[in-house]
């Protein structure tokens, strides 16, 4: 077996059962666990440590169109609220 593998998703289930030497309906034998743990190390899940709320919030800032989007909020808060006044004057003259 060639680790890590490539494009495993597009193998059909017998071709990956071949490759793992092993059948559908037994699986592996204890023995060849131990061998395949010694080989490849642990199947174990590291758990990563957990990002603060405030750095998850800083992260979002990465993004150059995050950027883009703070500037069209930017002006169009600006020319929103000139708007309105210059209707509210043209009204209140009339």
């Amino acid at each position: 077996m060639n680790y890590p593998m490539q494009d495993v998703h597009t193998l059909s289930v017998e071709e990956i059962l071949q490759i793992f030497e092993t059948e559908a309906e037994k699986g592996i034998t204890a023995s060849e666990a131990e061998n395949r743990t010694k080989q490849f190390g642990a199947n174990v899940y590291e758990a990563q440590k957990q990002k603060s709320i405030w750095m998850m919030l800083l992260l979002q800032f990465k993004s150059p169109i995050v950027y883009l989007l703070l500037a069209a909020v930017i002006v169009t808060l600006y020319f929103k609220d000139y708007r309105i006044n210059y209707l509210v004057r043209k009204i209140n003259i009339s």
